[in-house]
């Protein structure tokens, strides 16, 4: 993975050149957009980043599906987003905080720019935000309470800590707060604005670097202030949303 990722970046034109001919060649006019979001067009990817892709189709079928992955299965840096147009405007109401996330940092690599009309009202992201934060909290005691203080729990955590970064900083945003690119500056700045302490996410920053070293009672202890924040940060949009 990070000698392609590493010949991607060394000479980023040529490669994303062939990239989107490529993508053109195999879906032909099915390919309605080809968007690449996230870390790569802000400038904070590191040596483990992805390389987020949006694929939107006119048609979503098997046929596409089985092209795609024909196309990056030797490529799995890739990471692929894949929509059809069918019930697009739906689906953006739908997941309005990921699509609002995307919006903030993409290029359009091929076909139309899709995202340029989004309009979500305030009200609607604050539902979305909100019901995702409870979501989180619900799956993080219930993975506790499933598999215990241990590295399987760990790795689950892991696996929700880019959802748990984007639906925290969601609230924020939704105060009409601007948030630096840095994710240790964002931190600070919720440490600021909230009456609580955020300095759990800076562990969870970190978690899959030093995951393997921690004990079981120190997995208790990330638990419980992982939990505790987002309850706290639950009762702060309980407190300063409900009836505007």
């Amino acid at each position: 993975m990070s000698k392609l990722l590493n010949l991607f970046r060394k000479k980023p034109e040529n490669n994303s050149k062939a990239l989107i001919q490529n993508f053109e060649a195999a879906l032909g006019e099915n390919l309605h957009s080809l968007i690449q979001y996230g870390s790569s067009v802000k400038g904070s990817q590191n040596a483990k980043s992805d390389l987020n892709l949006l694929i939107v189709l006119q048609i979503s079928t098997p046929e596409a599906h089985s092209a795609i992955y024909h196309l990056l299965k030797h490529r799995p840096e890739i990471d692929p987003f894949i929509l059809g147009m069918r019930g697009i405007e739906n689906t953006f109401q739908s997941f309005a905080i990921k699509f609002l996330s995307i919006k903030r940092h993409y290029k359009v690599l091929s076909g139309e720019d899709i995202l340029a009309g989004i309009n979500i009202p305030l009200d609607r992201e604050r539902f979305l935000a909100e019901q995702a934060l409870r979501n989180l909290r619900l799956k993080l005691v219930h993975a506790f309470v499933i598999k215990g203080p241990n590295l399987t729990y760990l790795k689950y955590v892991i696996s929700i800590k880019n959802a748990i970064f984007i639906d925290v900083f969601e609230v924020p945003r939704c105060d009409d707060m601007e948030l630096p690119v840095d994710y240790l500056q964002r931190i600070t700045m919720l440490q600021e604005k909230f009456s609580f302490s955020s300095s759990v996410l800076k562990t969870l920053y970190t978690l899959p670097d030093i995951y393997n070293n921690l004990s079981t009672t120190e997995i208790e202890q990330l638990h419980g202030n992982l939990f505790l924040f987002l309850d706290n940060i639950l009762s702060y949009v309980e407190k300063h949303w409900n009836g505007k």
